[in-house]
């Protein structure tokens, strides 16, 4: 028996995979437009998305901004005319058509899901791309809806979009919900600003990230197993 009845969890790194997902929607795109992939670029990419990425959480950029810049930002320069939305959307569609799960993650989810908890995905990913990623997953057989930010119009970890998720299940009593995810920046900051317990999580094999010490953690957990025990404690 759960002392939680609502349970948030976020979804890249957390359920599914985004690291293979960006990868393949990465070398599709560059594909698509008639380059070369290679590890050093894949490489830049990701760090420049993932900063992008903490701007957008920070409101310091919009999400038309993050989508082009993420793209002209590691393939343009002099001589080089890359058109970053267009880009972005032959990225978007090649990450629609993906589903990974994290190893561990379907199984994880078909136990919990058999349980009386009340199973919600949140993310702050693209609604056009997350929702293809959900449907090919086949998300729908675990959780009972999926907020995602650009549809809400609120970002995590601004509290309004917790909010939402509480006018939609309606109960208020916020020790009834669990915040799992692996961003500090997002999943866990959301928890802090909202008054929700949270769980650190790192899929089986990785670590924490760094910093997690300066905030306020009510959970972590190395894996599926010891994310079941906190979940069903």
């Amino acid at each position: 028996m759960s002392k939680y009845r609502y349970i948030l969890f976020d979804l890249d790194e957390t359920i599914l995979d985004f690291k293979k997902t960006e990868q393949y929607a990465l070398r599709g795109a560059i594909s698509d437009f008639g380059m070369e992939s290679s590890p050093e670029i894949e490489e830049l990419y990701s760090k420049v998305n993932k900063s992008l990425w903490l701007r957008f959480e920070k409101g310091e950029i919009t999400r038309e901004e993050l989508k082009r810049m993420r793209f002209e930002t590691v393939f343009g320069g002099p001589g080089k005319d890359i058109d970053g939305l267009a880009m972005n959307q032959s990225y978007m569609d090649h990450m629609a058509q993906t589903g990974f799960f994290i190893p561990g993650a379907e199984s994880f989810l078909e136990k919990l899901s058999k349980t009386d908890l009340r199973l919600f995905i949140i993310t702050n990913g693209l609604s056009y791309t997350q929702s293809g990623r959900i449907r090919e997953a086949g998300l729908a057989r675990f959780v009972e809806k999926v907020f995602i930010s650009e549809e809400m119009g609120r970002v995590k970890p601004d509290p309004e979009y917790t909010e939402q998720i509480i006018e939609y299940i309606g109960d208020p009593d916020r020790s009834n919900y669990l915040i799992v995810g692996d961003s500090l920046s997002s999943d866990i900051m959301l928890a802090e600003n909202s008054g929700m317990d949270c769980c650190l999580f790192a899929a089986e094999g990785k670590t924490f990230p760094a910093g997690y010490e300066l905030h306020d953690i009510t959970y972590k957990a190395n894996g599926y197993d010891e994310l079941m025990a906190v979940i069903c404690q």
